[in-house]
């Protein structure tokens, strides 16, 4: 299988970089440059079990990881079951610049 180790590292991304720990320490010691914004972006999706915040934001901090990990599922199974001879990238080609195909139209014509 193809799609269990992107799902697989989509997982352990968020487990790595969404803890407390880590969300803590990016928001502390990270400056305002290119690297602290990346460092700051992959903690996005934040998760914890504390019994400091409310369970509302628990929650809505939990779901928002979940729904990361299986929509990343969900857009690889569909990626991976996507035709491959090019029908769909001919498809999108041909709604994206549909004048390509027509005749051209010249003014003045009689």
């Amino acid at each position: 299988m193809k799609r269990a180790p992107m799902v697989l590292a989509a997982l352990l991304l968020v487990i790595a970089f969404g803890n407390p720990a880590y969300t803590d320490w990016a928001n502390n010691h990270t400056s305002n440059d290119a690297w602290g914004f990346l460092l700051k972006q992959l903690a996005w999706p934040t998760w914890s079990f504390s019994s400091d915040e409310s369970v509302r934001t628990i929650l809505a901090n939990d779901v928002k990881a979940i729904l990361l990990i299986v929509l990343t599922g969900v857009f690889i199974v569909t990626w991976c079951l996507a035709p491959r001879h090019g029908h769909l990238t001919r498809a999108l080609r041909q709604r994206v610049t549909p004048a390509a195909d027509a005749p051209a139209v010249t003014a003045g014509t009689s």
